[in-house]
Formats: C-alpha cells, structure tokens, sequence
C-alpha cells in the first residue's frame, strides 16, 4: 500500500508503527495538515450542521432550575 502522503511504500502495521504512512515523518505531515485546516470533511449540503443528528438530545432549561 502507498504512503497518502509521499506514495512511497508502507509497510503494513504489524511491521511499522507509523502505518498507513511509510515513516513517523509522513504522518506528522498529514497531522499537520488536519491541524492547520488543510483537510475538512464536508458538511451536509454545505450546511454548517444544521439538520445533522449528532446523537445529542438538546434539553431546553428554565433558568434557576
């Protein structure tokens, strides 16, 4: 399988601590890149979560309860 990022060889997990990635430098590479907004994941019809169940029951509180 080729590294995402270099597309060089890795080797499988059992034998490389860094898979998928070929080396521990190409996958601080790719965490650099989710960390820096390189990388998104698309809403819901460009919606910004609107109409999107997460799992979450929302509880509206009165206040001083």
């Amino acid at each position: 399988m080729p590294c995402p990022i270099c597309s060089r060889p890795a080797l499988p997990r059992t034998q490389n601590d860094a898979a998928p990635f070929c080396s521990p430098r190409c996958k601080q590479i790719d965490l650099g890149n989710w960390l820096s907004n390189r990388y998104s994941v698309p809403g819901v019809d460009g919606s910004a979560g609107e109409g999107v169940d997460d799992g979450y029951v929302n509880i509206d509180r009165e206040e001083g309860a």
